[in-house]
């Protein structure tokens, strides 16, 4: 399992988290049998947990940073109307994953 954990941002265009996602990370997870990725959204009541091999599907709809060296998958969420979305590159729909979440509400 890997989690990552971000506070909220909030600003005109959105109110929601960010995280990076490596390439080291999804091999870590790709070893294993029932990996799992989970997301801590600014506090412990807002835990997306999603099994690996629904959350790798949705990668190459993320946006990327690219380096010299390394680069990263951008994995943004987005909290409106009580929802939590997993904002997708340009062009594609987001998708409500408010359904992955643990906890209280994402409200």
């Amino acid at each position: 399992m890997l989690c990552a954990v971000s506070r909220e941002y909030s600003g005109s265009h959105h109110e929601g988290y960010w995280f990076a996602f490596h390439p080291h990370q999804k091999e870590f997870l790709e070893s294993s049998r029932s990996g799992h990725v989970a997301f801590g959204c600014g506090s412990p009541d807002q835990l997306l947990l999603f099994p690996y091999v629904e959350f790798a599907k949705w990668l190459e709809d993320f946006n990327r940073t690219e380096l010299e060296e390394r680069f990263y998958w951008h994995v943004r969420i987005n909290k409106k109307a009580g929802r939590l979305w997993l904002l997708l590159g340009a062009g594609r729909d987001n998708l409500d994953v408010t359904e992955y979440l643990l906890g209280k509400t994402a409200g």
